[in-house]
């Protein structure tokens, strides 16, 4: 809860998570969580950090930290938005477990999260933002169309202003 808890992970709500699961999946946070993660450890919780924000020089003991800004990363896009990190995971899994790739599966997710967030326009981010454009013409998402209709968005007229202005807020 990001108005009772603040923005990060904390370590008071993994100790609620650790008594009903065994992995914690971070997004878009964890790490400077260097308290929260090493609680989620010493309750039995293996976890995997997806961010993109900027970090000190510990790294968190999570059994996997993607985050394209920390100095150890070489992935190249290093203004991956934190949604654009959790999605790169999602698919190598999916990879690995030989499941089909989706080319376009949660692309609009992804570009709520890269335009809210306000991450650079270029390379893989506009790529990805302009494939993303056109699946929200046959959005599939109640939730998501549902907020389009509320925010008065025309999904076949969308561009990143509508999406930065009046669906990220």
């Amino acid at each position: 809860d990001r108005y009772g808890s603040g923005y990060n992970v904390q370590a008071e709500s993994v100790r609620e998570f650790a008594n009903r699961y065994d992995l914690l999946i971070t997004v878009d946070c964890g790490t400077t969580a260097l308290e929260a993660v090493q609680t989620a450890v010493d309750h039995g919780l293996d976890v995997i950090i997806t961010d993109h924000h900027s970090s000190g020089k510990e790294r968190p003991p999570a059994i996997a930290v993607l985050n394209p800004v920390r100095s150890e990363e070489t992935y190249p896009n290093k203004s991956l938005s934190g949604a654009g990190v959790a999605w790169k995971l999602a698919a190598a899994l999916r990879e690995k477990c030989s499941l089909p790739p989706h080319a376009t599966d949660q692309l609009e997710l992804i570009a709520l999260g890269m335009v809210a967030d306000v991450m650079p326009v270029l390379g893989e981010n506009r790529i990805l933002l302009t494939r993303a454009l056109k699946v929200f013409t046959r959005l599939e998402r109640p939730g998501l169309s549902a907020l389009m209709e509320r925010a008065r968005v025309i999904p076949t007229q969308l561009n990143s202003k509508d999406i930065g202005f009046r669906l990220g807020p």
